[in-house]
């Protein structure tokens, strides 16, 4: 499919209108091509990360922990789901409403080897395109609802962590005993930015190339909106809304790889308030320091940065991301103009 597209790219390459069918869903195409390749490549590394977040020290202690743990996972359950019913209904619309409305044209400007004229053999290249649209699709669902219900994990058990260190020395007066209880909690600080910085590493670069590839799709998206005329019930109406529907499920792409890694950065932001919470006034001297030094080291919150290390994830790029494709599209309408 990718072949095929980049063909058609190049074959009508003075042709803008082509460019940016092309460019509605080659975009996609490529972002979802680099996680499968890097899911393919780094197959045992992503396992070993996820095998180690049911290692013992993630596991909750008490009634209040398996709370929040079974939260965080309902969580992520509903994420997935709400991220794959959107993504399919996308899908669908594209790839339905052409069948429909203009039963005559494939969903997609491709290039093809054979006569569509021939009826066969333009059903066999509409199924093709179906099947390979759908297995990007699911690429893409696989593969950021997973990214995304990493992060949410790592959310919750930043709350668990917070809830322990509020909890601090509530049942007990004894000195070495809240020494022992907050090493603890430093040391699954530690294993929380490691698990952290191990997926960061595997997600960098495929995140980065989507947000890429998400800019080229918003801008030929905003483009393709603006050149269709339509009134409501009609074949160019229903075109709209396949695009919007799609406009939509790619705004949602985007944002949720940026929403969670910033809710993970706010939250392990506000750890030292946790320890101020907890009842550090009883403590000896020794103790104390080692609160305030915990503190000090929760005032850095937990990043996940792009393959530019001055940048992260988070809302601001996903504010920036949209104010940055209308102001290309802004400029590609003008000058097409």
């Amino acid at each position: 499919m990718d072949i095929g597209l980049s063909i058609h790219l190049l074959s009508n390459i003075n042709s803008l209108t082509e460019i940016i069918k092309v460019f509605f869903i080659f975009a996609t195409n490529l972002s979802a091509l680099a996680k499968f390749v890097s899911v393919r490549i780094f197959n045992r590394s992503y396992t070993s990360v996820f095998e180690s977040m049911y290692n013992k020290e993630f596991l909750p202690l008490d009634a209040e922990e398996h709370r929040i743990y079974m939260l965080t996972v309902e969580r992520c359950r509903s994420m997935r789901n709400k991220y794959a019913t959107l993504s399919i209904m996308a899908l669908l619309t594209l790839m339905c409403f052409q069948a429909i409305f203009d039963p005559g044209n494939l969903p997609l400007s491709t290039y093809n080897p054979f006569d569509l004229t021939i009826r066969w053999h333009f059903i066999v290249a509409y199924i093709y395109q179906f099947i390979s649209i759908s297995l990007r699709c699911l690429t893409n669902i696989a593969f950021d609802s997973l990214a995304a219900s990493f992060f949410i994990y790592i959310k919750g058990q930043i709350d668990i962590l917070a809830y322990r260190l509020e909890n601090i020395g509530k049942n007990t007066n004894f000195d070495e005993v809240i020494t022992y209880q907050l090493k603890d909690c430093m040391r699954l600080y530690g294993k929380l930015l490691d698990l952290a910085e191990t997926m960061e590493s595997h997600i960098t670069k495929q995140f980065s190339i989507q947000i890429f590839c998400s800019v080229l799709v918003l801008i030929a998206n905003f483009y393709a909106m603006t050149t269709v005329s339509y009134t409501i019930i009609s074949s160019q109406g229903f075109e709209v809304s396949s695009f919007v529907t799609y406009h939509i499920c790619m705004m949602t792409q985007i944002f949720i790889i940026c929403y969670y890694p910033n809710e993970l950065s706010i939250c392990s932001g506000e750890l030292s308030y946790a320890v101020y919470k907890s009842n550090w006034i009883a403590w000896n001297h020794s103790n104390k320091k080692l609160a305030l030094l915990m503190m000090l080291r929760f005032n850095t919150p937990i990043h996940i940065r792009t393959v530019n290390r001055c940048y992260s994830f988070n809302l601001n790029m996903f504010t920036s991301i949209v104010n940055s494709s209308y102001s290309y599209f802004a400029l590609l309408k003008k000058m097409n103009n």
